[in-house]
């Protein structure tokens, strides 16, 4: 359910959702809250660690 909130939002896809997810966002309204700097570092040290 979590990747059908994220994929409305365009430009996300498949791998881009489970990226959001493993660094801790599940839905738009928490991407939305969400400080982009931080968001970015944590999916940066997500990504690296695959």
């Amino acid at each position: 359910i979590n990747h059908c909130d994220l994929f409305r939002i365009k430009g996300v896809s498949e791998e881009y959702s489970d990226l959001l997810e493993e660094a801790g966002v599940d839905t738009v309204p928490e991407l939305a809250q969400r400080n982009a700097e931080n968001l970015y570092k944590k999916i940066v040290e997500v990504n690296e660690a695959k």
